[in-house]
């Protein structure tokens, strides 16, 4: 592939379809033209971000395009935004570290060392984020000494965190001495403050157990650590029930167990944020991990009913957004297909995409409204890397960061 001024050229091999040239709703732009709207919009809007959030959107969005293309020009914006965006979180005074604090930590540690090994760090400070490192351990020792709502789950990012900040060795001690204090207690000393158990993606079990395997993939781990996952896996699985789309009920795990009573209640969300397509990817995940055929045999019937869901009702997606639009469908359905081979994925990829195509044709004149324009979750940015991937035929593994 070669660039050639604003547009791209493809080839493809006999009987495949080129990227650019997909089926997409009549009408609508083609993928390609779609990109080039969405890229159009985010390199006008690059000098009005402010906000940590966007700052990280930007920076992960015009990585991806330099590492796609290769472009000069690219890498001079990708240091530029990286740059401010350092700036905001060296700047930054005492936080209350929330989900998106911590998104905002582990974009960072993700590029700071993907541009160190490109090349591209603009400082000759070796250890950037040092400053970083001991208040987030700080942290990590508070949400142990006094549990909430969400402890477990922000304990996890922070050891996330670390992981990425390997081989740094400051980094490698404090990620073992967190996996070491990690109390076997913790779960129980959370549910005691939120009784209730959701099980999905961004606030549950499932984004929970997904973090977990990242780090035993990185081949970080400990008993307590592969306890976790296990028992997670297990407690996961004993909430499936059989779906039932004439009673309304369309997936096969609920998106909350309510106290006292483990009360199951399902939603029909179908979304990167809530629903099955997380639980499958999941348990993809997991037969990675440990070869068991049995969880592959639940992922994918627990994937593959996902198909018979296409409409606002049964999936209550009316967005192009990632976080809870068709973009993010797209992309779990793209996950999917990767990691299964399954061809009937891939159709659910190309259907969810063309509907991300016709959401985003509605949307984008007024996307200067939102208050998260170039976010990854809420705005053009996670649209706008679900289309770069397609255009250019690549893989990406950004999406971890928003569990």
């Amino acid at each position: 592939m070669t660039r050639t001024g604003p547009s791209f050229y493809f080839s493809s091999s006999p009987g495949s379809v080129a990227p650019g040239a997909l089926p997409v709703p009549n009408g609508y732009a083609t993928v390609q033209q779609s990109w080039q709207q969405v890229h159009g919009f985010l390199t006008t809007y690059v000098g009005q971000a402010s906000s940590g959030l966007e700052l990280c959107g930007l920076t992960m969005y015009y990585y991806h395009v330099y590492k796609f293309f290769g472009q000069a020009q690219d890498a001079a914006l990708v240091r530029s935004v990286y740059e401010q965006l350092l700036a905001n979180l060296r700047a930054a005074g005492p936080v209350s570290w929330g989900a998106d604090e911590l998104e905002q930590v582990r974009v960072v540690a993700w590029l700071t060392a993907r541009l160190a090994q490109d090349g591209l760090l603009p400082t000759p400070s070796p250890a950037p984020l040092r400053h970083l490192d001991a208040r987030l351990a700080q942290e990590a020792h508070r949400l142990q000494q006094q549990p909430g709502p969400t402890s477990t789950r922000n304990f996890i990012r922070i050891l996330q965190y670390f992981s990425l900040r390997l081989p740094e060795p400051g980094a490698e001690a404090s990620l073992y001495e967190l996996l070491q204090a990690w109390p076997t207690s913790a779960r129980q000393a959370e549910r005691s403050v939120c009784p209730d158990l959701a099980l999905s993606l961004t606030d549950g079990l499932a984004g929970e157990l997904l973090l977990l395997l990242q780090l035993h993939k990185a081949g970080v781990t400990t008993v307590a650590l592969e306890e976790r996952l296990r028992t997670g896996i297990q407690q996961l699985l004993a909430t499936r029930q059989e779906v039932d789309f004439s009673a309304g009920r369309y997936s096969v795990f609920p998106r909350v167990l309510l106290a006292p009573y483990q009360q199951a209640v399902f939603s029909a969300e179908l979304t990167w944020a809530h629903g099955d397509l997380g639980h499958s990817w999941l348990l993809y995940e997991a037969h990675a991990v440990w070869q068991d055929a049995e969880l592959a045999r639940i992922a994918e019937l627990v994937g593959l009913n996902t198909l018979l869901r296409t409409t606002a009702s049964t999936t209550e997606v009316t967005t192009a957004s990632f976080f809870q639009g068709s973009a993010g469908v797209a992309h779990l359905y793209r996950r999917l297909h990767g990691m299964s081979g399954h061809a009937a994925y891939r159709t659910g990829y190309l259907h969810w995409l063309g509907h991300t195509l016709a959401q985003l044709a509605q949307e984008l004149p007024y996307a200067t409204e939102s208050s998260f324009v170039a976010s990854m979750p809420f705005g053009l940015v996670g649209v706008g890397l679900l289309l770069l991937a397609e255009v250019a035929d690549q893989k990406t593994d950004w999406d971890t960061l928003l569990l």
